[in-house]
């Protein structure tokens, strides 16, 4: 393919047309590289935009980055994922590896321009996989910093039989059996009403947490707007709600994203266990190879509590660079602090 490559930019809540090419020359982008993911980001979080960057040789697009942008007065946040998701670069099926490596090195030099100037607080990247090691050099060349994330996560290429026998510690399939047992019943659903029984239930654990809950109204309309790619297992006792894992299907992987289920019930009923075990059973169903739990963010009791329902760890990458203007920041946030001391 010949002709020069050139990077292009743009901002709002919608993908420039490049975009919507460069997803129908790939067979399999992730969640995040969905417009609804983007749009819905956009719409319901305050001082959010979309920032797209796109590759393009010969008026073909080969590569692709979307990224979130948020202003805070003068100054500017860039990051490629948003709370605890993977952002990564999306490239066009059929290119040769160099022309691949070669736009996608050109998407960094392109957002290393955007985000150098002294109003940029910080520049983000999330990266799983192959492409946290294939962008290290790189990215750790222009200033990031990478801190390794461990991730668990569990292998579905056995099927449903070959995690309950071979995965699963007994301890836990012995918390799912007695959960059923007691009258527990799990469920699958992609109705966004599910939110009136489970959001109060998420806010509730998120302040437990000491962390701000995800906005309703964005997780609402990626339910609406999902196209059956985000989906909520659920747990019942006598008709009610104990607990629901909120799901995103990314590629040949199933995401927990968001979990959350009523802490007085535990002991007695397990909802946990049996949450992850239908987020088992629906992820096989759907031909996922693998469940992703998520970070345990440094909390053994959770750490442990993933490895016995039968997840690995794995690494992932997380670069940050804070330029001039975040530095600022920060000496302004701390002489504040100060004086009001």
């Amino acid at each position: 393919m010949n002709g020069t490559l050139d990077v292009r930019v743009h901002r709002g809540a919608e993908p420039p047309r490049s975009w919507h090419a460069l997803l129908d020359a790939n067979a399999a982008p992730g969640f995040t590289h969905l417009t609804v993911w983007t749009r819905a980001l956009a719409e319901r979080l305050p001082g959010r935009s979309g920032l797209w960057l796109t590759a393009e040789r010969g008026g073909t697009p080969l590569a692709g980055l979307v990224l979130l942008e948020t202003r805070r007065g003068p100054f500017r946040v860039v990051e490629g994922h948003y709370d605890g998701t993977s952002g990564s670069p999306l490239v066009a099926d059929g290119i040769s590896g160099e022309a691949a490596a070669s736009a996608v090195v050109a998407l960094l030099a392109k957002l290393d321009e955007e985000t150098g100037g002294p109003l940029v607080l910080t520049t983000a990247l999330h990266l799983s996989g192959d492409w946290d090691h294939a962008l290290a050099p790189e990215l750790e060349g222009r200033g990031f910093v990478r801190e390794a994330v461990p991730v668990a996560v569990m292998s579905l290429s056995g099927g449903v039989e070959h995690v309950e026998r071979h995965l699963m510690k007994k301890n836990r399939r012995n918390e799912r059996n007695k959960a059923l047992r007691r009258g527990c019943v799990t469920g699958v659903t992609d109705d966004p009403a599910i939110l009136d029984e489970f959001y109060p239930i998420y806010r509730k654990a998120a302040r437990r947490w000491g962390t701000a809950p995800t906005d309703r109204g964005l997780l609402g309309d990626l339910l609406a707007g999902g196209e059956g790619r985000v989906f909520c297992t659920t747990v019942r006792f006598e008709g009610d709600l104990l607990g629901a894992h909120f799901n995103l299907m990314d590629g040949d992987t199933v995401t927990a994203w968001l979990a959350a289920s009523v802490r007085e019930r535990s002991r007695e009923l397990f909802p946990s266990t049996l949450l992850v075990w239908t987020d088992i059973e629906e992820s096989c169903r759907r031909g996922a190879a693998w469940l992703d739990l998520g970070a345990h963010g440094g909390q053994a009791g959770v750490a442990n509590f993933k490895k016995l329902v039968g997840t690995e760890e794995t690494i992932r990458g997380s670069y940050t660079r804070h330029t001039a203007g975040g530095r600022l920041w920060r000496l302004l946030r701390r002489l504040r602090r100060k004086g009001r001391a």
